[in-house]
């Protein structure tokens, strides 16, 4: 009869087999690794409705929206004080964005804690699909729903998506 081996404080060893945490510990020789491609689109598995309606699925995309702001993006505070007012970043620092809230002719800036913020796209804007190479120029912004479509610069189709499923690339300079 066998019997568990402590090794150290979470590792034991049991019938020849290595246990770390719970889980078994395995050598593997390099020949046995496999490198696989990662897929061009990964969208039908993350749309997927079974992915969606896990309760953390709404949150995660959320979180990736906001950590995909960039400096010179439109955004909208979402919490506390400033809640409801739209401006533009320039600056990312550790976490906080600082804003130039719209119309604001004085420059005055606001630092806003980055999960206080959410992305503001606009008719012209150019974003990228998250889960595949698409992009375009944005043709109409939907914020009830909101989704926003736009042309495809490949093959100028229009692709209508979540806001959370594309990122933002810049806004035209307007003349």
């Amino acid at each position: 009869m066998s019997t568990v081996q402590r090794v150290s404080d979470d590792e034991y060893e049991f019938h020849c087999n290595t246990y770390k945490s719970g889980l078994i510990v395995k050598q593997l020789a390099p020949a046995c690794l496999v490198d696989a491609a990662t897929p061009e689109n990964i969208a039908p598995f993350v749309t997927a409705a079974s992915r969606q309606d896990l309760p953390s699925f709404t949150q995660t995309l959320h979180h990736y929206a906001q950590d995909m702001l960039k400096v010179d993006q439109h955004v909208r505070v979402v919490c506390e004080e400033q809640h409801g007012l739209i401006g533009h970043v320039i600056d990312i620092s550790f976490g906080w964005e600082t804003v130039i809230p719209e119309g604001n002719h004085k420059s005055s800036s606001i630092l806003v804690p980055l999960r206080n913020l959410v992305p503001v796209y606009r008719v012209g804007d150019s974003v990228k699909a998250h889960l595949s190479a698409s992009c375009g120029l944005i043709l109409l912004v939907d914020e009830t729903n909101n989704r926003l479509t736009y042309v495809e610069d490949s093959t100028h189709r229009e692709v209508s998506l979540l806001y959370n499923m594309v990122r933002y690339f810049f806004t035209p300079s307007r003349s």
